[in-house]
C-alpha cells in the first residue's frame, strides 16, 4: 500500500501538468489578470449576423455575437467567447496583456498591471496593426459618451514610436461597418497617388483650426459626407479629436449625423497637414482613407 501511494504521489506533477487553465474570462481580461487562465483562440462561431439588428435603418452585417433581435447589443461578454466578432477581446488582447506581464514586447500608454488601471494597448501584426484598449469598450459611440476617461485614444494611437503618417492613416470604424464588438483602431496605408481618396478632397480644402470639427464639401457627389479639423505642417497630432466627435454628434442641425454612420479617421494630406475627420456613410471610413480596401 506505501508502494502505491508513492507511486500516486509521483505521478501526481506529471498528471496536472496536462490539465490546462481555464479560459480567461471577460473580467480577468478587463483586469489584466490573465497569467492563471488560457487566452482562446481566434473562433469563428456565432458566424451569421442577426438580420433584425439595424442602425439608421440599416442591417448591422458584421456584428456576429450571441445577442441577438431585439436586444442587439454591442460589444463583447462571456458568452460572445466563441464569436468571430470578439476575437480581439478574447485572443488577441489576451495574448498581448499575457505577454506584458511576462516581461515580453509590450507596447502600452502605461505600466500593464494586475488590476491596474485601464490602457491603450498597441497590437502589432499583419498589415494593419490594430490600437485598443483593455476597458470592454465596443465602439466609438461609447467612446465618445465618455470623452474624459477615453480622450487618450487617438493621442496614443498617433505616438511616433508606432506611427509614420507620411504612409500610415488611423481609422476607427463605425457600429455598421466594424466587424469586431471591441474597439479597435485601424493603422492602414494611405491611399496612393493612384488612387487618392480622401486626400483629393483634403489637400485642395482649407485648413480647419479650432477645436470644433467642419464640414470639408464633397468634390463630387459620389463621396461622402465628412467634418474635419487639422493640423498645420510639423505642427504635430491632431488632439483633443474624441472631444470633438463628442460634440458633433451631439450638434445636429445641418450637421446631423446618424451615430451607427459615424467613424472616424487621422491622416496627413500631401502639405504635411494632419487631420481628424468624421464620416457619415454607410461603408465606413476604411474604404475613403485607407488604400487596400474596396472604394
Amino acid at each position: 500500500m506505501i508502494r502505491f501511494i508513492k507511486f500516486l504521489l509521483l505521478g501526481l506533477p506529471a498528471f496536472s501538468s496536462v490539465v490546462q487553465a481555464a479560459d480567461c474570462k471577460s473580467n480577468a481580461i478587463q483586469h489584466k489578470d490573465v497569467l492563471g487562465c488560457t487566452c482562446q483562440d481566434h473562433k469563428d462561431f456565432c458566424s451569421t449576423a442577426s438580420p433584425l439588428c439595424k442602425t439608421c435603418k440599416l442591417e448591422i452585417k458584421e456584428r456576429k455575437t450571441t445577442s441577438p433581435y431585439p436586444a442587439c447589443v454591442p460589444g463583447c461578454t462571456d458568452n460572445d467567447a466563441p464569436c468571430k466578432s470578439c476575437g480581439i477581446w478574447f485572443s488577441t488582447l489576451c495574448i498581448h496583456i499575457k505577454d506584458c506581464l511576462n516581461g515580453k514586447a509590450c507596447d502600452a500608454s502605461g505600466p500593464v498591471k494586475q488590476n491596474g488601471p485601464m490602457v491603450w494597448v498597441y497590437l502589432p501584426g499583419g498589415d494593419e496593426p490594430l490600437i485598443t484598449t483593455t476597458d470592454p469598450l465596443p465602439g466609438i459611440l461609447e467612446m465618445a459618451e465618455h470623452p474624459t476617461i477615453y480622450k487618450d485614444a487617438f493621442n496614443f494611437a498617433q505616438d511616433p514610436k508606432h506611427f509614420d503618417p507620411n504612409s500610415r492613416a488611423l481609422v476607427l470604424n463605425s457600429v455598421r461597418s466594424r466587424t469586431m464588438e471591441q474597439f479597435h483602431i485601424h493603422k492602414c496605408y494611405r491611399p496612393t497617388t493612384g488612387s487618392p481618396r480622401a486626400l483629393a478632397r483634403l489637400d485642395h480644402a482649407k485648413l480647419v483650426t479650432g477645436n470644433k470639427l467642419q464640414e470639408i464639401l464633397p468634390r463630387k457627389p459620389s463621396e461622402p459626407r465628412i467634418w474635419c479639423m487639422g493640423v498645420a505642417k510639423n505642427q504635430g497630432p491632431v488632439t483633443d479629436f474624441v472631444q470633438a466627435i463628442e460634440e458633433l454628434l451631439h450638434r445636429g442641425g445641418k450637421d446631423y449625423i446618424c451615430p451607427g454612420l459615424a467613424g472616424a479617421a487621422v491622416i496627413q494630406d500631401n502639405n504635411g497637414r494632419r487631420w481628424g475627420c468624421v464620416t457619415n456613410n454607410q461603408q465606413g471610413p476604411l474604404p475613403y482613407f485607407c488604400a487596400g480596401h474596396n472604394h
